[in-house]
């Protein structure tokens, strides 16, 4: 797994490629609860258009989802833009926003296919 993690304009900028596993997803999550920011956040932006999840099951993202409706619990309010183009990334991707709606999340889930309109929207 490759990725990248900043935090900038009250935001987490999460960047993946290569393989990567529900295990290296999850580690990455926790990294944002762990932040010394995660209570001032606004916004998530997941870049995964160079990033290969043939390893992650359909269960992976609604596990997500049941985490960060956890984190939704005491940081309302926050856009989650998820970009996207590889069609399996892409119905993971719709299997993590399906299971926000179940679970009523105050979250805002997008996907997007441009990193660009994903941060344009999420900055907003």
């Amino acid at each position: 797994m490759a990725h990248t993690f900043r935090y900038q304009k009250k935001g987490y900028y999460l960047e993946f490629s290569g393989a990567i596993t529900m295990k290296e997803l999850e580690w990455a999550n926790s990294k944002i609860y762990e932040h010394e920011e995660f209570d001032n956040h606004k916004f998530q932006v997941f870049s995964l258009l160079n990033a290969d999840l043939a390893q992650v099951t359909e269960e992976g993202p609604e596990r997500l989802a049941a985490a960060d409706f956890g984190g939704s619990l005491s940081r309302g309010n926050v856009k989650v833009a998820l970009v996207a183009k590889d069609q399996t990334t892409v119905e993971l991707c719709k299997e993590y926003q399906k299971t926000t709606e179940i679970l009523q999340s105050s979250w805002q889930v997008r996907i997007f296919s441009e990193q660009q309109q994903a941060i344009a929207w999420a900055e907003d």
